[in-house]
């Protein structure tokens, strides 16, 4: 199931948070409230819940910065929030980093990273949240 509006407003919010334009009070208050049988809403809102702190605000900016890793891994986001396609992972809940099975395929691979420990790529894996390169290729083909 595709909640296209709500993954419209998703996809603003998201590269609006990345960019730094606002807080992650602001992006709290503008992520959708969307129909939970959207795995994709689900599954983007709970990986990028680790990029940010519930207690004080403030934006990806300086010591809350952004990698290039995890940059790439919002780019991704924000293109998949834009395709139509169904969310093809097993899992999509990504709020307990020591959850087996969930993190440890995320397709992401960068220690140094406090937002990515425990994450590694294995096979088609670094196009999440899409399911193959194939798909990845084609939302990019259409941007």
């Amino acid at each position: 199931m595709v909640d296209s509006v709500a993954r419209i407003k998703a996809a603003e919010a998201l590269r609006e948070f990345r960019d730094g334009q606002i807080t992650n009070c602001d992006f709290e208050g503008l992520w959708p409230i969307y129909d939970r049988r959207d795995r994709g809403l689900h599954a983007i809102e709970t990986i990028i819940w680790r990029f940010y702190d519930d207690l004080h605000e403030h934006r990806l900016t300086g010591e809350h910065g952004l990698s290039e890793e995890s940059r790439f891994l919002f780019d991704r986001c924000v293109l998949f929030l834009h395709a139509e396609f169904e969310f093809g992972w097993p899992d999509d809940d990504f709020m307990q980093a020591g959850r087996s099975g969930g993190l440890t395929r995320l397709g992401l691979s960068d220690a140094t990273d406090p937002h990515l420990i425990g994450l590694h790529v294995d096979g088609d894996d670094p196009f999440w949240p899409f399911a193959s390169r194939r798909e990845y290729e084609f939302a990019k083909s259409r941007q």
